[in-house]
């Protein structure tokens, strides 16, 4: 069975304390390399990441090794995994310049252990024996590790086989901990600093599932009184923090509004250049993953590979389901070998990004686009046409060095026919999606005869591509821009991302609210305040070049927005301190509190450089500070995760035209002085210029 065990299980045999501060540790703290082999086949860990994450799999022996821990925390690290009967893992340790140091280790489970000097060796007792190690020792004190890295590599990023429960569960606690700084290298905390932050937001979390009316109000608050009761008499260990780690999951699972029996979502690695324009662009995109779903989330780790067979490896972008979930689009750019740098010429200029249509009942595909363009993000409209992004308008950038070519919403009829711009606009518009009233939102960057870096923000139309105007901040400077906008379910407000400009689009997550107004702060609520709005409150990291970028690599120079707001927030939060430059992307709204999103602890960097390949995981979270991930694979992004469920149409809307007019049209202005920003009341208005 690949579903997680239940918590008594996880309590009695998963749990790998942190140990106290006052162990023994050796004198001068020198990492020591640490690499693996199995079945004498050298493994080489996935990418390493800035939460301390090394994954460590053989294919041919079904091992997984999950590798936890910090330099900087010598006493945190630990291991869990799983090996078949008979088959031997070395763990081989080697200080430079001197003989292999003595080690040993603290093994839990069905493991055999032989330790000799710099040499720890493993063995399954019985098939798929599941064992972790707590601690690593070498004579009286600790061992501080450096695992032997991945070289950076030009080629396809492999995804991970799904992952063993047990595996799982360790990164689930790993997770935790990291989110609470519990055993992290800056901003660390105790159980019980962590248990005091955690009380308050399970409090909510409680207040909205009894709201909500999913479970029986008097049983679950008399179950969480007694628990919070029992916490603040006693002592605050680590017990007690994961028995609330674990009350919380569960509930918040338990909180989702509907069944959702399989998620959708696409393993990616976030293109060469991070960048607003240059993260959609073929000529950008760097090889692996792929098409995947994970049934019943946050209780199964196995995932569905989605990808159809006659693709060769590539990349994969933003994923779309048909109304009744027969059908899913996507976008595919086959490229096998990414670019060192983000030049467009005669090496890159075939690798474009274009969309296909899939059977999921078949697998049976079809592509819909072709020729010297780039395509991306496909939306059904109401009357089942398909809107996306398309540079076929022509064109390119103002500012900066190209080529960048211009995209913008674009449509075609349900077979791919009728290609056809239907936006007007010059410059770049990203993420179509349907609101609930038929409308298309999308963002647009609108920076004529302004600056260039702030005016990225959100705008509607009729899915015909009429009626354009203004939904919200045309006029606001924080966030930089508004990206990956979407409908919540019965709600006239939209989630989205708050991101920068300088960068791909991730940031924090906000609610926008457009009855408020169509400007200003007013309008926003942040659902994930630990992260400030990237670039025009937090600084955004100046990226290094693509060749050898590493998560740990020096940042040091940032991105600064040139007009900040005065309700901008400048303080950074605790999160941040601990995990600098964090973030969120593609949400998927459930209900105005309650989301899916990918999350980073690892950086997000910025122009010229590109992002880990492994940064982003899947998670539930709320709008109280409670997060949970549902899926992350070690080696991978995992992004854009949605339900892969039926939804209801929205209705049809269109543009009201007389077809006899032909090119022609007839224009009106009602009251020249009404505008925004507000004009002179002194300055009366004389003349209009207009130009064709």
């Amino acid at each position: 069975m690949n579903s997680l065990r239940p918590p008594r299980f996880i309590l009695s045999v998963l749990i790998m304390g942190l140990l106290l501060s006052a162990a023994v540790l050796h004198a001068d703290q020198a990492p020591l390399q640490f690499s693996v082999s199995c079945g004498g086949r050298r493994l080489l860990p996935a990418h390493g990441t800035a939460a301390g994450v090394w994954f460590y799999v053989d294919r041919e022996s079904g091992t997984q090794l999950l590798l936890l821990g910090h330099r900087e925390v010598p006493e945190g690290w630990r291991m869990a995994g799983v090996l078949r009967e008979g088959v031997r893992v070395r763990i081989e340790l080697n200080r430079q310049g001197g003989s292999p140091a003595g080690l040993d280790a603290e093994v839990e489970g069905d493991w055999l252990l032989e330790s000799g000097p710099g040499v720890l060796i493993l063995e399954g007792r019985n098939d798929f024996a599941s064992g972790r190690i707590r601690r690593f020792k070498s004579g009286e004190g600790l061992v501080n590790l450096e695992p032997v890295r991945r070289p950076f590599s030009l080629g396809p990023v492999e995804s991970s086989p799904s992952l063993d429960p047990v595996v799982f569960e360790a990164l689930v606690e790993w997770d935790w901990r990291m989110q609470d700084g519990i055993g992290t290298p800056r901003e660390a905390r105790t159980y019980a600093e962590a248990v005091a932050r955690l009380l308050p937001r399970i409090d909510r979390l409680v207040d909205a599932a009894i709201e909500d009316g999913g479970m029986s109000a008097s049983v679950l608050r008399d179950a969480w009184s007694a628990m919070r009761q029992a916490t603040e008499e006693g002592v605050v260990d680590e017990g007690v923090w994961l028995r609330l780690h674990r009350f919380r999951r569960e509930l918040l699972i338990g909180r989702l509004p509907f069944d959702i029996p399989e998620l959708l979502f696409v393993k990616h690695v976030p293109s060469v250049m991070s960048h607003q324009l240059t993260q959609l662009y073929g000529y950008c995109a760097r090889p692996g993953g792929g098409l995947f779903s994970l049934r019943q989330p946050g209780r199964e780790t196995r995932v569905r590979e989605l990808t159809p067979e006659g693709l060769p490896a590539g990349s994969f972008l933003t994923p779309e389901l048909s109304h009744d979930a027969e059908r899913l689009y996507f976008a595919y750019c086959p490229v096998v070998v990414a670019p060192a740098s983000w030049d467009f010429d005669d090496r890159t200029a075939h690798l474009r990004y274009h969309l296909y249509e899939m059977s999921l009942q078949t697998g049976a595909i079809r592509q819909l686009t072709s020729g010297d363009t780039d395509n991306f993000s496909p939306v059904i409209a109401p009357d089942g046409g398909i809107l996306y992004c398309s540079t076929q308008r022509g064109g390119y950038h103002r500012c900066g060095r190209g080529p960048c070519f211009v995209y913008t919403l674009s449509r075609m009829e349900p077979g791919g026919e009728h290609p056809r711009v239907i936006s007007f606009h010059e410059t770049h518009e990203w993420d179509p999606s349907i609101l609930n009233d038929g409308r298309v939102i999308y963002t647009r960057w609108d920076y004529v005869d302004r600056n260039a870096v702030l005016y990225q923000q959100l705008w509607v139309s009729h899915p015909d591509g009429g009626n354009a105007r203004i939904f919200f901040g045309n006029n606001t400077w924080n966030p930089t821009g508004i990206w990956e906008a979407r409908a919540i379910p019965g709600s006239n407000r939209v989630m989205a991302t708050a991101g920068p400009h300088h960068g791909m689009s991730a940031g924090s997550i906000i609610l926008v609210d457009p009855s408020v107004g169509v400007d200003g702060n007013a309008p926003l609520r942040r659902l994930t305040p630990d992260v400030r709005f990237p670039e025009s409150e937090a600084p955004l990291a100046f990226g290094p070049t693509a060749l050898g970028y590493d998560y740990d690599t020096p940042v040091t120079q940032y991105w600064q927005s040139p007009m900040l707001e005065p309700w901008r927030v400048t303080e950074p939060t605790e999160e941040e301190l601990r995990w600098p430059g964090s973030c969120y992307k593609s949400p998927w709204p459930l209900t105005e509190e309650l989301f899916l999103v990918s999350y980073s602890f690892d950086r997000l960097v910025g122009e010229p450089g590109p992002n880990i390949p492994n940064m982003f995981g899947i998670y539930f979270a709320d709008a109280h500070g409670n997060k949970e991930l549902i899926y992350r694979d070690p080696a991978i992004s995992s992004l854009w995760a949605r339900p892969l469920r039926m939804r209801s149409r929205p209705p049809a809307v269109v543009t009201a035209k007389d077809v006899g007019m032909g090119d022609e049209g007839t224009f009106f202005v009602s009251d020249v002085a009404e505008s925004w920003p507000r004009l002179p009341e002194d300055r009366p208005i004389e003349a209009l210029r207009i130009i064709e």
